[in-house]
């Protein structure tokens, strides 16, 4: 039988906007497509531009979940569950892009909604 998971809502207002953001809390919870909707959200609400590649098949391996853009930034952002580690290829395109001037890199979990709440602010 499947588990149901059981979280409490709560809310986060960006710092534009006054926009509130609903999120869940009970971290433990979270899949990643629940911090993707989450981040995407918050991201749109702070006037980036987002993408997710919605089917990776043919994608080469390892590129972050999503890309965010509100100039002058760039932000790759790789999406995991509180106690998941990053894969081999995931890990070669981390070490790349860190390497390269002006691109913002994060591995976000859904511990970190109110540090990605403020990365996005700034």
């Amino acid at each position: 039988m499947p588990r149901r998971r059981i979280a409490r809502n709560r809310q986060l207002r960006g710092s534009e906007g006054g926009v509130a953001v609903t999120i869940k809390t009970g971290a433990d919870a979270w899949t990643e497509n629940d911090l993707l909707k989450h981040v995407r959200q918050m991201a749109r609400n702070q006037g980036y531009l987002e993408y997710h590649t919605l089917r990776s098949i043919g994608s080469t391996a390892g590129f972050p979940d999503l890309v965010l853009v509100r100039p002058p930034r760039v932000i790759f952002a790789e999406l995991k569950r509180n106690k998941a580690q990053l894969r081999t290829a995931q890990v070669a395109w981390k070490v790349q892009l860190e390497d390269c001037p002006g691109v913002e890199y994060y591995v976000w979990r859904p511990d970190d909604l109110e540090d990605i709440l403020k990365i996005l602010g700034g």
